[in-house]
């Protein structure tokens, strides 16, 4: 073990003081050297406050360089970071601060008021400038096996689950990135995942330990594709990391294929399918297009595969063979087990589920059982197949369907339940009192409990759960009563109750309602249907803002489809942006 094991000092030492490491979307620019002097400073400010060796520091942060400043700072103190989602619902974000309990939480003006004071944890503001303090920060002596950070991830108890990082478990990783996708001064790397996501730490700390640059999107703009290709182009991005679903998205972007800058193209978090990696590499043939697989559990990612057109012919591109830090094993029943020094600390405060899924095998030592099943092609590349347990992959996030059942049942008026994966979204079946059904009800008791993407899209009421001869659910059935419950809606949509679609010649109106009964499956929709309710998701809402933009000319954020989701909402948003633009 060496100080290179510790996550800050390869950067503080691996760059050169005067080149930018952090560029925001408003392009003002930080040097290493304001990085390194504002992390100091916050440093002390956190030792003074209690934290250290053994502690944890949250942050509740908009994206942007206070983000760079905030993570160095808790590392160059001695603690683990704690990042906390922005939407985080308040039941679920007391549930995560009770647990990891922080020394205090770093804020910032633009989320300070959010926050709120009625956990009563200590906050401190990211900013440095004006404190007083102008030495370089505390010699707080730090260990490689001491916590890096802390990330929650979906519970099936119903609790979400703090993973615990050190870090030793991911310093192989990025030595391995520096050696097989080599970064240097004039490379800029964009920050597309939030960084509640494993995936946006080598997004962080890879360029800036190699003196390249980070350049950070604007708060939401990581769900838009058009903002996302602009900034490839704009900011001559030459390494990202996206999502298989965006990758999608982006091939029907014209300014996509103008990012010929781009050197390294990863991918992860899902299935690449074959067809998508082609179509890239034909648009940008100069790019190296990687597809990785990792659990938060093993410190982001395992194995790599690097494209290739003419060998991957498969229907997904392969998962690829292991980094330095990773060994990887197929048991004989295709789990794939972890060891290796990846391989994290395990689940803050429970120790049960940490010996449940941490284990010691003969032969293999302490390994993770992912629960991912996996084959070995003739390659020697690893092939992602599913899951053996209740964790499905919902827009590239890990949910565990019994974290979202836990809030189901807990509704006053569900009796029984039970949730599936369907497509990019959940479905929730609920038994009920017939007097007691309410979609909408259940709907705003889950969005109070469960970040948007755990709470199902669709609400199934049902007499009772069909199971099998066995007396298990019944999937199958469950699947058929899901296609049968959207048949009715369709048909009964003509004669739901509320205000009758409007005919009246507005060009907005008709384009924004044609798009999301496309999107919906050619249903009727009125003023008071909710897009999400009606069956829509993140990506269906992402792809509804990229059509109405081609068909209007106007760029509308995605955001506005998650915060004004009826259709009368929203049509009035697009309105007001279309005139403020002057028209259509």
């Amino acid at each position: 073990m060496s100080d290179h094991d510790l996550l800050h000092t390869r950067v503080l030492e691996g760059a050169p003081p005067a080149a930018t490491a952090w560029l925001d979307s408003a392009g003002r620019p930080l040097s290493h050297r304001e990085l390194a002097e504002q992390s100091g400073r916050l440093a002390r400010r956190l030792v003074d406050a209690g934290a250290g060796p053994g502690t944890r520091v949250a942050l509740f942060l908009e994206r942007g360089a206070d983000m760079a400043v905030a993570v160095l700072g808790v590392l160059r103190a001695g603690a683990a970071f704690v990042p906390l989602g922005l939407q985080e619902p308040a039941p679920r974000l007391a549930r995560i601060l009770a647990g990891c309990a922080p020394a205090a939480v770093l804020v910032h003006d633009a989320t300070a008021a959010r926050f709120g004071d009625s956990s009563g944890i200590r906050t401190l503001g990211v900013d440095t400038e004006g404190d007083g303090l102008r030495e370089a920060g505390p010699t707080t002596v730090v260990a490689p096996d001491d916590p890096a950070y802390v990330l929650y991830t979906s519970g099936s108890s119903g609790t979400p689950k703090g993973v615990v990082v050190e870090h030793r478990n991911l310093a192989p990783h990025l030595e391995w990135l520096a050696e097989r996708l080599p970064l240097g001064v004039g490379d800029r790397v964009l920050q597309v995942a939030p960084y509640t996501f494993d995936a946006s730490l080598t997004d962080f700390f890879w360029p800036l330990a190699a003196g390249a640059t980070v350049v950070s999107l604007a708060e939401g703009d990581h769900q838009d594709p058009l903002a996302i290709a602009t900034a490839l182009v704009e900011h001559g991005i030459t390494a990202v990391r996206l999502p298989p679903a965006m990758l999608s998205l982006l091939l029907d972007e014209p300014e996509f294929r103008k990012a010929t800058g781009l050197r390294y193209l990863i991918s992860g978090g899902d299935r690449l399918p074959t067809p998508v990696a082609r179509r890239i590499v034909e648009l940008l043939p100069d790019v190296r297009l990687f597809n990785r697989y990792g659990p938060t559990e093993a410190a982001v990612a395992v194995s790599y595969h690097e494209f290739d057109a003419g060998t991957d012919t498969g229907p997904d591109v392969p998962i690829g063979q292991g980094v330095t830090g990773a060994e990887l094993h197929v048991s004989p029943d295709g789990e794939l087990l972890i060891g290796g020094a990846c391989v994290a600390r395990g689940y803050l405060g429970d120790t049960v589920l940490t010996e449940q899924r941490f284990v010691q095998l003969p032969g293999l030592g302490r390994v993770f059982r992912s629960g991912d099943r996996v084959r070995t092609t003739a390659a020697g590349a690893l092939e992602f197949l599913g899951r053996d347990d209740d964790q499905v992959q919902v827009n590239g996030h890990r949910v565990e369907i019994g974290e979202v059942a836990s809030a189901l049942r807990a509704h006053p008026d569900v009796q029984d339940c039970a949730v599936l994966p369907q497509g990019h979204a959940l479905a929730g079946f609920v038994v009920a009192a017939p007097d007691r059904r309410s979609a909408d009800g259940i709907h705003a008791h889950l969005r109070g409990r469960l970040p948007g993407h755990m709470v199902p899209n669709v609400i199934v009421f049902v007499d009772r759960l069909p199971v099998t001869e066995r007396g298990k659910v019944d999937l199958a059935a469950l699947r058929a009563l899901h296609a049968a419950h959207g048949a009715e809606a369709a048909d009964g949509a003509e004669s739901a109750d509320g205000p009758a679609p409007a005919e009246d010649g507005d060009p907005v109106r008709e384009v924004v309602r044609r798009v999301w009964s496309q999107l919906l499956g050619g249903i009727e929709l009125r003023e008071d249907d909710d897009f999400f309710e009606r069956g829509g998701h993140s990506l269906l809402a992402v792809q509804a803002v990229g059509r109405i933009r081609k068909e209007l000319g106007h760029r509308v954020p995605p955001r506005i489809m998650f915060e004004k989701t009826t259709l009368g909402d929203f049509t009035e948003e697009v309105t007001r942006i279309v005139a403020a633009a002057g028209g259509r």
